[in-house]
C-alpha cells in the first residue's frame, strides 16, 4: 500500500523549494517495519512450493527450469545456508527449455560458470555430465562439462556443427589440495572469447586451459534445452551436488572469476555472493536452493546411493546448528517422537562374520542418569529374538552406550560404555563423537568418543535380517519410542573397521576450523556406504526479510505456513491473502539455528502479532526466544505461567532481567490479534501492547549474546514452552525501537491515518535542518526511488558542504 499524500521538498545548493502540501498518510505495515531494518524478520508468505528452479537472471521466467528428482542439500557457499541441488546419479536432472539468449551465436562472447561437487569419482573417460548445453542428434551443437578423474579434473567441449566433431576441447584441474575428491566443491567457468574464437577454463578461479577452435550454438531451429545433472535425456548421470548455475552474454575478465570463488568460499563475504553474480548481469542465473516438492528426505553421500535415502518427519528441526567447528552447516534436531528414517539395506547389516563401523555426532540437548535411556542411533528388531544394534545416551559421567544383540530373546551379546577424557564431554550442549567398530573376524567391537578409543570387547552378535527389515531410525527408536534430545550430524556406516588414526582424523577435522570445510571428504575417502549428513534445507523454509538476509533464514518445524494472519479490513495494513503459522504449543515451531548476526549485546526490540488461546499455564510460552535448556536467555517475549507478558533476558546465575504486564481477558479469546513489542534501551526494558507502553523496568543488563539457538512459538531449542495460537511478522531489532516507531508499527497494521508534517530550517552555519514527523525518506527522483534515510532523526542536519547536485526529501 503506497502513501496517499505526502509532504516533499527539494534541496539543491542554498536553494530549497516546497513541491507538495501537508497531508495524512497511509502507510502499510511491511514498509514501516522494513524502515527500521529488522535484523530478522519473518513473513510465513513464502510462494507454494512449484518444483521449478527459478531462474534470477535477465531471461527472467522463460529460464525457469524443472526439476525431476533433485533434492536439496547444504550448498557450496561457506559461511551460507544456502541449499544445493543433488542429483542421484540415476537420471535426476534440472530441464530449462531453450532460450536463445543462453545460447549465444559463435561470433559473440559468453561465459559459464557453477559449483560442483560430485560425490562418486571416476576415471578419464566419457563420463558423468554434471552441466549439457548439446544437440546430440546428427551435427552436434553446443557444449557440455564432464567429470574426469580427480587428478584429471574437468572436461568441457563445444562442438563445431560437423558430425560429432569437438571444435574446442579443455581439461584442467585446480592445484588447491584434494580438488575432484567425492565431497569436495569446486568452482567452475568456462569463457568463449567470439571475436578471437578462444575459449578458457577456469577452476576454482585459476585458468587451468586456453584454446582457439570452432564452435556452432545450439539453435532455435533444434532448441535443446539446458540439462543439469546428466543429458536431456538422462543419459551420463552425475552423483553428486550442483549449485548456483550463470550463464553471461558477455567474457568474464579473470580477475571477476576469481571474485567469485573467492566470495564463495569465504565465511564472511563482504557482500553475498548473489549481489556479486547479479551485479555483471547473468542472463540465466539458477540458485538451485529451491525446497522439496515430493519427499523430506535424508541424502546418502555413500556409496550404496539413493537407496540408502531416508526419510525426514515432519517435525525434525532444522535448520539446527551443525557439529562442525568453524563452518555454517546444518544437523537435524530431534526433540521426541520424530525421527528420520532409513529402509533397511545389506549393506547397512552386514553379517556378525563382516567388518563395519558406525559413526555420528551427538549434540547433548538435555542430561540424563544412567537408566535406559534416550537413543539417538538405532537398528534393532525389539520384537522377538533380538537383532542389530542400538546407541543409549547415558549420565555425562557415564557416557555412551552401545549394545549389540546376539539374535536370543533380549539378550545383548556385546555391552560398550565409555565416554571421553576431553573436557565437558556428555554435558548438556556439547557434541560428542562416537565411533564403534566390529571386527567380524574376532568378534571385537570398540567404542572411540571425541577420537579416543576409550574400551573394546568381544561377543556374540546378529545382524538385522531382511526378513525382518527393521529401519535405521536416528533420534528414536523407529517406533518413536525413548526419544533423544539434542541433534544429531554426519551418521555414516562403513563395510571396514576404521583405524584408530581414521577415526583421529575424523575427529580432528570435524573440531579443528581450519579442517572443517573438508569433512566430508575425508569421510567420503574411506568409503562409507551410508553417510547422512542431515544438513537438508527445511523442507517448509521460513524466509528472513530482515537485513541478515539469508543467514538468518528458518524452517517451520511441524508445520505449514497455512493460517490466517491479520487481514483487511480490520487490519488493512497487511494483504488480503496474509497467511502464517498456526503453533500447537507441543511440536509446532519457527527453527532458526544461532545466526552470528543475532547474538545481541545490549539494545534489543522484539516484535510480532499474537492470536492466543489459553496456555499451558505450567510453563512460560514463548513467542520468540533465544536460548535452550540451560535456561539462559539471550533475550525472549512470551507469556509467563502467571500469565503476564514478558520481554527481558536471562543471565548464567538465572537471573530475570524483565518487564511484565498482565494479559487481558480477551487477549486469549483465539480470535483476538495482539501487536506485541519489547525493547531494552541500556537503560530499561519496556513492554508494549497494542502500540501502548504497559510496563518498564530500569535495569543494567539487556540482551545477552549467546552462542545458543533461537526459535519462534517455543524455546530456542525447539523442546518445550510452546506457545498455542497464530504468530505472524515476527521480528528482532539490534536496537530499541523508539515508542513513536512502535505505535507507527501498530497503527500501519490497522492503516490507521497519521498525521505527517515536514519542514525546513535555515541554520547561521549554513546549514539546512528538516523538522518532521513519521518516516523520511529521500531519493534523487521527484516521483521515485524514495528509501529512508538510515540513522535519521528528527532535526536532520544537511550540513552546507553537503547541499550540492538535488535530492528530494519526504515523510512518509
Amino acid at each position: 500500500m503506497k502513501p496517499i499524500s505526502s509532504l516533499s521538498l527539494i534541496a539543491a545548493g542554498a536553494a530549497v523549494a516546497l513541491v507538495s502540501q501537508p497531508g495524512r498518510s497511509l502507510a502499510d505495515y511491511a514498509s514501516e517495519v522494513r524502515a527500521d531494518a529488522p535484523l530478522a524478520w519473518y513473513r510465513f508468505q513464502e510462494p507454494a512450493k512449484s518444483g521449478k528452479a527459478e531462474n534470477q537472471g535477465s531471461a527472467g521466467a522463460a529460464g525457469n527450469g524443472t526439476h525431476t528428482g533433485a533434492h536439496p542439500v547444504q550448498g557450496a557457499l561457506a559461511g551460507s545456508r544456502d541449499g544445493a541441488a543433488y542429483y542421484d546419479g540415476a537420471g535426476a536432472r534440472t530441464i530449462v527449455p531453450f532460450v536463445a539468449d543462453v545460447n549465444p551465436p559463435a561470433a559473440e562472447s559468453f561465459t559459464v560458470e557453477a559449483w560442483v561437487m560430485p560425490l562418486r569419482e571416476t576415471d578419464d573417460t566419457t563420463g558423468p555430465c554434471p552441466l549439457f548445453n548439446r544437440l546430440s542428434d546428427g551435427d552436434r551443437q553446443g557444449w557440455v562439462l564432464f567429470q574426469r578423474s580427480p587428478a584429471t579434473g574437468w572436461n568441457f567441449r563445444m562442438y563445431s556443427g560437423a558430425g560429432d566433431a569437438v571444435g574446442v576441447e579443455l581439461t584442467g584441474q585446480s592445484a588447491t589440495a584434494g580438488q575432484g575428491k567425492a565431497g569436495t566443491w569446486s568452482h567452475l567457468a568456462v569463457t568463449w572469447d567470439g571475436p578471437a574464437s578462444m575459449a578458457t577454463l577456469y577452476v576454482n578461479g585459476v585458468a587451468v586451459d586456453s584454446k582457439t577452435g570452432t564452435y556452432t550454438a545450439n539453435t532455435a531451429a533444434n532448441a535443446r534445452p539446458l540439462s543439469i545433472g546428466a543429458y536431456d535425456t538422462g543419459a551420463n548421470p552425475f552423483r553428486g551436488a550442483v549449485d548456483e548455475v550463470a550463464v553471461y552474454k558477455k567474457l568474464l575478465t579473470p580477475a571477476q572469476i576469481l571474485a567469485r570463488y573467492q566470495n564463495g568460499t569465504a565465511t564472511a563475504p563482504a557482500v553475498p555472493y548473489d549481489t556479486l553474480v547479479k551485479a555483471d548481469g547473468p542472463v540465466e542465473y539458477l540458485r538451485l536452493n529451491e525446497p522439496s516438492v515430493e519427499t523430506d528426505t535424508a541424502v546418502n553421500f555413500g556409496t550404496q546411493g539413493p537407496v540408502g535415502d531416508g526419510l525426514h518427519h515432519v517435525s525434525a528441526v532444522r535448520p539446527a546448528a551443525g557439529a562442525l567447528n568453524g563452518v555454517v552447516d546444518g544437523a537435524a534436531g530431534y526433540r521426541g517422537s520424530n525421527p528420520t528414517l532409513v529402509p533397511w539395506t545389506a549393506a547397512v547389516n552386514p553379517p556378525a562374520t563382516a567388518d563395519f563401523s558406525v559413526e555420528a555426532w551427538f549434540l547433548v540437548g538435555g542430561e540424563v542418569d544412567d537408566g535406559p535411556g534416550p537413543c539417538p542411533l538405532f537398528n534393532r528388531l525389539s520384537e522377538g529374538d533380538r537383532q542389530g544394534w542400538v546407541f543409549f545416551q547415558r549420565s555425562p559421567a557415564t557416557g555412551w552406550n552401545f549394545r549389540m544383540y546376539k539374535g536370543t530373546g533380549s539378550d545383548v551379546g556385546v555391552d560398550l560404555t565409555a565416554q571421553a577424557t576431553t573436557a565437558n564431554a556428555g554435558k548438556l550442549g556439547t557434541w560428542n563423537h562416537v565411533v564403534v567398530t566390529w571386527n567380524g573376524g574376532t568378534s571385537t567391537a570398540t567404542m572411540y568418543v571425541n577420537g579416543q578409543n576409550r574400551k573394546s570387547v568381544t561377543g556374540t552378535y546378529m545382524a538385522n535380517e531382511e526378513q525382518f527389515a527393521k529401519e535405521l531410525s536416528i533420534g528414536s527408536y523407529d517406533n518413536g519410542q525413548n526419544p533423544y534430545h539434542g541433534s544429531v550430524d554426519e551418521v555414516a556406516v562403513y563395510g571396514t573397521v576404521l583405524t584408530a588414526a581414521q577415526v583421529t582424523a575424523h575427529y580432528q577435522a570435524g573440531t579443528n576450523a581450519a579442517q572443517s570445510a573438508g569433512y566430508a571428504a575425508v569421510v567420503l575417502a574411506d568409503a562409507p556406504v551410508e553417510y547422512l549428513r542431515l544438513s537438508e534445507p527445511p523442507f517448509q523454509p521460513a524466509v528472513n526479510s530482515g537485513t541478515l538476509g539469508q543467514a538468518a533464514d528458518g524452517g517451520v518445524v511441524g508445520a505449514v505456513n497455512d493460517a490466517l494472519g491479520p487481514r483487511p479490513p480490520a487490519f488493512g495494513g497487511f494483504d488480503a491473502a496474509n497467511t502464517t503459522v498456526l503453533f500447537d504449543g507441543v511440536g509446532t515451531s519457527v527453527s532458526l539455528g544461532d545466526p552470528a548476526g543475532l547474538r545481541l549485546s545490549g539494545p534489543v526490540t522484539l516484535e510480532a502479532w499474537i492470536q492466543g488461546g489459553q496456555q499451558s499455564g505450567t510453563a512460560a510460552a514463548d513467542i520468540i526466544a533465544h536460548g535452550g535448556a540451560d535456561g539462559q536467555r539471550g533475550a525472549f517475549l512470551r507469556i509467563t505461567p502467571n500469565n503476564e507478558y514478558e520481554v527481558g533476558s536471562i543471565d548464567t546465575g538465572g537471573g530475570t532481567h524483565s518487564a511484565v504486564s498482565a494479559v487481558p481477558g480477551d487477549d486469549q479469546d483465539g480470535t483476538t490479534w495482539i501487536h506485541l513489542a519489547g525493547t531494552y534501551d541500556g537503560t530499561a526494558w519496556t513492554l508494549y501492547r497494542n502500540g501502548q507502553s504497559v510496563a518498564t523496568q530500569q535495569d543494567a543488563v539487556g540482551a545477552l549474546a549467546l552462542a545458543a539457538p533461537w526459535a519462534i512459538g517455543m524455546r530456542g531449542d525447539n523442546a518445550g514452552e510452546g506457545f498455542v495460537g497464530t504468530i505472524d511478522e515476527p521480528a528482532v531489532y539490534s536496537t530499541a525501537l523508539t515508542a513513536a516507531r512502535i505505535t507507527a508499527h501498530y497503527q500501519a497494521g490497522l492503516a490507521v491515518a497519521a498525521d505527517k508534517s515536514i519542514s525546513i530550517v535555515r541554520n547561521a552555519d549554513g546549514s539546512l535542518s528538516i523538522v518532521y514527523t513519521g518516516v523520511l525518506e529521500s531519493s534523487t527522483e521527484l516521483n521515485s526511488g524514495f528509501t529512508p534515510v538510515a540513522g535519521a532523526a528528527s532535526p536532520y542536519v544537511l550540513p552546507a558542504a553537503s547541499l550540492t547536485g538535488r535530492r528530494f526529501y519526504r515523510a512518509r
